[in-house]
Protein backbone atom coordinates (compact mmCIF):
# COMPACT_ATOMS: atom_id res chain seq x y z
CA UNK A 1 0.00 0.00 0.00
CA UNK A 2 0.89 3.78 -0.39
CA UNK A 3 -0.25 6.03 2.13
CA UNK A 4 -1.57 9.62 0.61
CA UNK A 5 -2.61 13.23 1.57
CA UNK A 6 -6.34 13.64 0.23
CA UNK A 7 -8.21 16.55 -0.28
CA UNK A 8 -11.40 15.45 1.81
CA UNK A 9 -9.80 13.99 4.95
CA UNK A 10 -8.86 16.72 7.23
CA UNK A 11 -6.70 14.67 10.07
CA UNK A 12 -5.89 11.47 8.05
CA UNK A 13 -4.69 9.98 5.22
CA UNK A 14 -5.89 7.86 2.06
CA UNK A 15 -4.51 4.01 2.08
CA UNK A 16 -3.78 3.20 -1.69
CA UNK A 17 -3.85 -0.29 -2.67
CA UNK A 18 -1.17 -1.56 -5.58
CA UNK A 19 -3.02 -3.47 -7.82
CA UNK A 20 -4.67 -7.10 -6.66
CA UNK A 21 -6.68 -9.69 -8.40
CA UNK A 22 -9.38 -10.55 -6.07
CA UNK A 23 -8.29 -14.16 -5.75
CA UNK A 24 -4.90 -12.81 -4.01
CA UNK A 25 -6.85 -10.49 -1.97
CA UNK A 26 -9.22 -13.23 -0.72
CA UNK A 27 -6.64 -15.81 -0.08
CA UNK A 28 -2.60 -15.17 -0.12
CA UNK A 29 -3.18 -11.66 0.50
CA UNK A 30 -6.08 -11.57 2.93
CA UNK A 31 -3.62 -11.78 6.08
CA UNK A 32 -1.52 -9.06 5.22
CA UNK A 33 -5.12 -7.21 4.82
CA UNK A 34 -6.45 -8.03 8.16
CA UNK A 35 -3.22 -7.41 9.63
CA UNK A 36 -3.05 -3.89 8.23
CA UNK A 37 -6.65 -2.80 9.55
CA UNK A 38 -6.14 -4.31 13.03
CA UNK A 39 -2.68 -2.23 13.44
CA UNK A 40 -5.08 0.72 12.59
CA UNK A 41 -7.66 -0.30 14.85
CA UNK A 42 -5.04 -0.76 17.67
CA UNK A 43 -3.52 2.40 16.80
CA UNK A 44 -7.44 3.96 17.43
CA UNK A 45 -8.18 5.30 13.91
CA UNK A 46 -11.39 5.79 12.92
CA UNK A 47 -12.58 4.81 9.75
CA UNK A 48 -16.53 4.73 9.52
CA UNK A 49 -17.75 7.91 8.36
CA UNK A 50 -14.27 9.82 7.53
CA UNK A 51 -14.51 9.15 3.71
CA UNK A 52 -14.72 6.37 1.50
CA UNK A 53 -13.63 2.93 0.12
CA UNK A 54 -12.92 3.42 -3.54
CA UNK A 55 -12.40 -0.04 -5.28
CA UNK A 56 -10.72 -0.21 -8.73
CA UNK A 57 -11.78 -2.60 -11.35
CA UNK A 58 -9.51 -3.21 -14.93
CA UNK A 59 -11.90 -2.51 -17.46
CA UNK A 60 -9.71 -5.25 -19.44
CA UNK A 61 -12.21 -7.83 -16.92
CA UNK A 62 -14.95 -6.35 -19.20
CA UNK A 63 -16.35 -6.77 -22.88
CA UNK A 64 -18.95 -4.12 -23.87
CA UNK A 65 -22.15 -6.01 -23.17
CA UNK A 66 -20.71 -7.08 -19.92
CA UNK A 67 -19.79 -3.18 -18.86
CA UNK A 68 -23.22 -2.50 -20.06
CA UNK A 69 -24.46 -4.70 -17.91
CA UNK A 70 -22.38 -3.99 -14.85
CA UNK A 71 -23.80 -0.25 -15.72
CA UNK A 72 -27.23 -1.22 -15.72
CA UNK A 73 -27.17 -3.49 -12.44
CA UNK A 74 -26.03 -0.01 -10.75
CA UNK A 75 -28.63 2.01 -11.83
CA UNK A 76 -31.67 -0.48 -11.36
CA UNK A 77 -30.29 -1.61 -7.85
CA UNK A 78 -29.54 1.77 -6.17
CA UNK A 79 -31.83 0.78 -3.12
CA UNK A 80 -29.67 -2.37 -2.61
CA UNK A 81 -26.69 -0.57 -3.43
CA UNK A 82 -27.55 2.29 -0.89
CA UNK A 83 -27.76 -0.02 1.81
CA UNK A 84 -24.41 -2.17 1.06
CA UNK A 85 -22.42 1.47 0.85
CA UNK A 86 -23.40 2.06 4.44
CA UNK A 87 -23.56 5.91 3.50
CA UNK A 88 -25.66 8.19 4.40
CA UNK A 89 -27.99 9.91 1.05
CA UNK A 90 -26.01 13.52 1.38
CA UNK A 91 -22.69 11.95 1.08
CA UNK A 92 -23.47 9.67 -1.82
CA UNK A 93 -25.20 12.37 -3.33
CA UNK A 94 -21.77 14.31 -2.61
CA UNK A 95 -19.26 12.15 -3.30
CA UNK A 96 -21.04 9.07 -5.38
CA UNK A 97 -23.43 10.46 -6.77
CA UNK A 98 -26.06 7.87 -9.00
CA UNK A 99 -27.85 10.94 -10.41
CA UNK A 100 -24.03 10.93 -12.59
CA UNK A 101 -23.57 7.25 -13.65
CA UNK A 102 -24.43 8.80 -16.90
CA UNK A 103 -26.74 7.35 -19.40
CA UNK A 104 -23.59 4.42 -20.75
CA UNK A 105 -20.48 3.82 -19.42
CA UNK A 106 -18.36 6.53 -20.00
CA UNK A 107 -20.68 9.41 -20.16
CA UNK A 108 -20.44 10.49 -16.77
CA UNK A 109 -19.84 14.22 -16.26
CA UNK A 110 -18.68 14.04 -13.30
CA UNK A 111 -16.15 11.83 -10.99
CA UNK A 112 -18.15 12.03 -7.95
CA UNK A 113 -20.67 9.64 -9.85
CA UNK A 114 -21.34 6.00 -8.26
CA UNK A 115 -19.42 4.74 -10.74
CA UNK A 116 -16.45 6.74 -12.20
CA UNK A 117 -14.96 5.69 -15.54
CA UNK A 118 -11.49 6.55 -16.13
CA UNK A 119 -8.94 5.54 -19.16
CA UNK A 120 -7.95 2.12 -17.41
CA UNK A 121 -10.65 1.09 -14.73
CA UNK A 122 -14.20 1.44 -14.22
CA UNK A 123 -14.21 2.99 -10.15
CA UNK A 124 -16.93 2.20 -7.58
CA UNK A 125 -16.76 5.09 -5.03
CA UNK A 126 -20.22 4.12 -2.72
CA UNK A 127 -19.20 2.49 -0.32
CA UNK A 128 -17.67 4.20 3.40
CA UNK A 129 -14.55 4.08 4.52
CA UNK A 130 -13.66 1.35 6.94
CA UNK A 131 -11.35 -0.27 8.94
CA UNK A 132 -13.41 -3.03 10.13
CA UNK A 133 -11.97 -6.48 8.17
CA UNK A 134 -15.59 -7.98 7.57
CA UNK A 135 -16.66 -4.49 6.08
CA UNK A 136 -13.42 -4.42 4.23
CA UNK A 137 -14.27 -7.42 2.75
CA UNK A 138 -18.29 -7.26 2.34
CA UNK A 139 -17.42 -4.09 -0.37
CA UNK A 140 -14.67 -6.37 -2.34
CA UNK A 141 -17.34 -9.26 -2.32
CA UNK A 142 -20.32 -6.79 -3.63
CA UNK A 143 -18.08 -5.88 -6.44
CA UNK A 144 -17.54 -9.14 -7.30
CA UNK A 145 -21.07 -10.27 -6.94
CA UNK A 146 -22.07 -7.26 -8.94
CA UNK A 147 -19.81 -8.22 -11.73
CA UNK A 148 -20.13 -12.07 -11.49
CA UNK A 149 -24.07 -11.57 -11.44
CA UNK A 150 -24.26 -9.21 -14.45
CA UNK A 151 -21.89 -11.18 -16.93
CA UNK A 152 -23.56 -14.32 -16.60
CA UNK A 153 -27.66 -12.25 -16.38
CA UNK A 154 -30.44 -11.40 -18.97
CA UNK A 155 -31.13 -7.07 -19.31
CA UNK A 156 -34.46 -8.12 -17.88
CA UNK A 157 -32.38 -9.71 -14.20
CA UNK A 158 -30.92 -6.53 -13.65
CA UNK A 159 -32.83 -5.65 -10.99
CA UNK A 160 -32.45 -5.47 -6.75
CA UNK A 161 -34.47 -8.20 -6.34
CA UNK A 162 -32.73 -10.83 -8.85
CA UNK A 163 -29.30 -9.86 -7.46
CA UNK A 164 -30.55 -10.02 -4.00
CA UNK A 165 -31.77 -13.68 -4.54
CA UNK A 166 -28.05 -14.34 -6.37
CA UNK A 167 -26.14 -13.29 -3.69
CA UNK A 168 -27.98 -15.30 -1.05
CA UNK A 169 -28.12 -18.38 -3.56
CA UNK A 170 -24.38 -18.14 -3.76
CA UNK A 171 -23.83 -16.64 -0.66
CA UNK A 172 -20.61 -19.36 0.04
CA UNK A 173 -19.11 -17.33 -2.29
CA UNK A 174 -19.89 -14.07 -0.59
CA UNK A 175 -19.88 -14.77 2.89
CA UNK A 176 -19.41 -11.37 4.40
CA UNK A 177 -21.77 -9.83 1.94
CA UNK A 178 -24.62 -12.28 3.36
CA UNK A 179 -23.87 -11.90 6.45
CA UNK A 180 -24.24 -8.36 6.49
CA UNK A 181 -27.42 -9.08 4.64
CA UNK A 182 -28.63 -11.02 7.22
CA UNK A 183 -27.51 -8.70 10.43
CA UNK A 184 -28.44 -5.80 8.56
CA UNK A 185 -31.25 -5.90 6.62
CA UNK A 186 -33.56 -9.18 7.09
CA UNK A 187 -36.23 -7.25 6.34
CA UNK A 188 -34.90 -7.19 2.77
CA UNK A 189 -34.57 -10.75 2.02
CA UNK A 190 -37.90 -11.46 3.73
CA UNK A 191 -39.68 -9.27 1.62
CA UNK A 192 -37.88 -10.72 -1.44
CA UNK A 193 -38.77 -14.22 -0.35
CA UNK A 194 -35.51 -15.37 0.50
CA UNK A 195 -35.63 -19.44 1.53
CA UNK A 196 -35.80 -19.02 5.28
CA UNK A 197 -33.53 -22.03 5.37
CA UNK A 198 -31.26 -19.95 3.86
CA UNK A 199 -31.40 -16.90 6.37
CA UNK A 200 -31.75 -19.06 9.40
CA UNK A 201 -28.39 -20.94 7.50
CA UNK A 202 -26.42 -17.49 7.49
CA UNK A 203 -27.80 -16.21 10.96
CA UNK A 204 -25.89 -19.44 12.18
CA UNK A 205 -22.88 -18.30 10.75
CA UNK A 206 -23.11 -15.16 12.38
CA UNK A 207 -22.30 -16.72 15.71
CA UNK A 208 -19.17 -17.94 14.34
CA UNK A 209 -16.08 -15.36 13.33
CA UNK A 210 -16.24 -14.86 9.75
CA UNK A 211 -13.29 -17.01 8.22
Amino acid sequence: VVCKTDGSINNGFEIVFHPHTYQYATTEGKEAIENCLAELRNRRFSGHNFGGMHIHVSRDSFTRLHLVKFHQLFKNAQALFTKLSQRKAEKLNQWASFANIGEMPGNNYSRYAALNYTEHTVEVRIFNSTIRTERFFKNLEAVKAAIDYAKQSSLRELDDAHFLRYIMQNRSLYRNLSRFLVDKHEHIITANAIDARIIRQVQKQLTRPAG
